[in-house]
């Protein structure tokens, strides 16, 4: 399995890099903090089977158009109150903060 996580903030990145390889050691994983960068790595890399954005608004849509139209499971990682489906891009939602369990049921 391979992974991207698209997060501007360095440190929920490596924790969510160190859970990810906790659940699945053999998972690869791929940590980008740009928009712009994630739907390069996309483009780039077919071999991406799951994303975790917490890129939401403005360039953020385009990442979750980006996996939705290249067929990739996106998990869109949040702290923000939503008001509707809607916010959410029609993609499944991590609310944050998560414990690991969480976390781990978009990994099994």
């Amino acid at each position: 399995m391979k992974v991207l996580i698209v997060e501007d903030d360095e440190g929920m990145a490596e924790l969510m890099m160190f859970a990810v390889r906790e659940y699945i050691p053999q998972t690869e994983v791929v940590v980008v903090m740009t928009c712009e960068r994630a739907v390069e790595e996309l483009r780039r890399d077919t071999g991406i089977d799951l994303v975790f954005t917490d890129m939401m608004g403005g360039e953020g849509c385009t990442v979750i158009k980006e996996c939705l139209k290249l067929g990739i499971r996106v998990v869109a990682c949040t702290g923000k109150i939503l008001d509707s489906p809607a916010d959410i891009c029609f993609v499944e939602l991590l609310q944050k903060p998560f414990n690991l369990k969480e976390l781990e049921r978009f990994l099994s």
